[in-house]
């Protein structure tokens, strides 16, 4: 099983702040492939298409304690470190950029820090979110659980999108290879990158922006789900 955690504080209070990037983009997966999150066993919601074997979830225990979500989810769903994704916000990071990495450090990020902790190990991928903008970005604790301002949210909202593409790629090229095979139009549009063409969908207090039902990978992805 694959599973894609975003890290993020449960609450009105953070719903809108830079630390809860993780908890945006596995809304916007959820939103795509319309699922609604429910409470798991544990303190965590999630979402789980047993056929796929994807798991995303968020946990509820607040950013600072996140490992002791992850820690119950990977007993509870047998998940091998290698298939656990963690979606994260970086203050190291400018704002729109993404960084995939198979393995590290906590990058000082108490979430992180957190999961390293319970886990006991580091070996395990992670998505960065990048949220560092103009702004002054110091002490930290203070600018992550800031909302962004209008111009930049606009930057955040495409970078959502882009997040949520990547998982998305990740399922398919990595977990399910076979549907790149399915006709001579999937490899048309694959060869024309246009694997997830956009257009704009209102998401709570932003716009964000969704896959066009028309691309051949949305419509695979729905009918695979």
């Amino acid at each position: 099983m694959i599973s894609f955690i975003g890290l993020g504080n449960p609450g009105d209070k953070y719903q809108n702040t830079k630390h809860n990037a993780g908890f945006w983009v596995l809304d916007e997966l959820s939103r795509r492939w319309k699922t609604v999150f429910k409470p798991g066993d544990g303190k965590y919601f999630f979402v789980e298409n047993k056929t796929q074997n994807i798991l995303l979830v968020k946990p509820s225990t607040g950013m600072n304690s996140s490992g002791i979500a992850v820690r119950d989810i990977i007993k509870n769903w047998k998940i091998n470190l290698s298939d656990l994704y963690i979606i994260f916000d970086d203050i190291d990071l400018p704002l729109g950029k993404l960084r995939l990495r198979s393995k590290g450090g906590d990058g000082c990020h108490r979430g992180m820090e957190s999961i390293i902790y319970h886990l006991g190990s580091n070996q395990f991928p992670r998505i960065r979110f990048g949220i560092a903008t103009n702004d002054r970005l110091r002490p930290a604790e203070k600018y992550v659980l800031k909302s962004f301002n209008k111009e930049d949210q606009l930057l955040a909202d495409e970078t959502i999108v882009r997040t949520a593409d990547a998982a998305e790629s990740i399922i398919f090229m990595v977990y399910i290879p076979s549907v790149f095979q399915v006709s001579s139009a999937a490899d048309s549009e694959i060869e024309k990158h246009k694997l997830f063409q956009v257009a704009p969908a209102p998401v709570g207090n932003h716009i964000r922006t969704t896959p066009n039902p028309s691309g051949i990978i949305g419509k695979l992805f729905i009918q695979l789900l």
